[in-house]
């Protein structure tokens, strides 16, 4: 079960590998700059062309919490947790890999003050190794889902505040075979408050995970 699959269940989100977002300006692109143009050069450039387009923006704003929903766009699932946990989930009209909507959402987070860290905040051990596998989960053909019976491709990123708060977001696609387009997508989005992360911290620093 992955953090998408938890906010459906209603169910405390577990720290799960992070996915870096294409950050134009922030220090991340910078240092990998080389390392993208080389493991995935084609998803990059047309990633990032379709963000800087002009034509492409979608005009609206994330909320403090970041959490960014397109207009006129209705959320399936809007709900606070008791530990201020707020789950959000959506679907986009947009084909892989959705340049329009991912431009958006960087330009939105980042206008709130919020930034994509180098390293995942809830599995530091795992170093930024965990980027070049996460993106093949975005860039393959589609993994089939025993679960769903579907063919997946997905993609998750995490951002933060400078008041230790966390926003996490996974893109997913679905479709019923090979043969179908890649036409219609999930956002799911868990925002943490910065009390809720530095106890799960915390929680991980003594009992690590095996």
């Amino acid at each position: 079960m992955d953090a998408a699959d938890e906010v459906r269940d209603g169910k405390a989100a577990r720290p799960s590998p992070l996915i870096h977002v294409f950050d134009r300006r922030g220090p991340g692109l910078v240092k990998r700059k080389m390392y993208w143009s080389l493991v995935f050069p084609a998803v990059a450039r047309l990633l990032l062309a379709g963000a800087s387009s002009p034509a492409a923006a979608l005009s609206t704003q994330a909320t403090p919490h970041g959490l960014y929903v397109p207009a006129s766009v209705a959320p399936s699932v809007d709900r606070i947790r008791e530990n201020g946990i707020h789950d959000l989930v959506y679907e986009v009209d947009e084909s892989y890999p959705a340049p329009r909507f991912i431009g958006a959402l960087q330009d939105a987070l980042r206008t709130g003050g919020w930034s994509v860290p180098t390293i995942d905040p809830l599995n530091p051990e795992q170093g930024p190794s965990v980027v070049e596998r996460n993106w093949a989960r975005w860039t393959d053909t589609g993994r089939p889902s025993a679960v769903e019976k579907m063919f997946v491709r997905d993609w998750q990123c995490e951002w933060l505040s400078s008041q230790g708060q966390l926003v996490r977001y996974v893109l997913r696609y679905r479709r019923a075979s090979p043969a179908d387009s890649w036409s219609r997508m999930e956002v799911v989005a868990v925002y943490w408050p910065s009390e809720v992360l530095a106890a799960e911290q915390a929680r991980l620093k003594t009992s690590p995970r095996q």
